[in-house]
């Protein structure tokens, strides 16, 4: 819990003097044009492939346990197509 706390100090510190900014305006803010985008790059195919993964192996999960005779493209897809109605719209009440 302290290696945590006091890595978020920095984090905290950043985001004080920048409220406005998103965190990848930040890292274009300072780290410069190139090595700023290049680090953005990084977070979203990490997040892609993180996000992959979960939904992957959740599929998985449910095949093993529903559709046992099926291939998981199917559901993996709409999981997909759902995850990006959320992302893009939202969902309305």
């Amino acid at each position: 819990g302290i290696i945590v706390t006091l890595s978020l100090l920095p984090i905290v510190a950043i985001c004080k003097r920048y409220p406005d900014d998103s965190l990848f305006v930040i890292n274009v803010k300072l780290l410069g044009k190139f090595l700023g985008r290049f680090f953005n790059l990084i977070i979203i195919v990490y997040a892609i492939l993180s996000v992959t993964s979960v939904n992957s192996d959740y599929v998985r999960l449910v095949q093993t346990s529903m559709i046992n005779n099926e291939t998981i493209t199917i559901p993996l897809l709409g999981l997909v197509l759902v995850m990006l109605y959320i992302t893009n719209c939202g969902i309305k009440l």
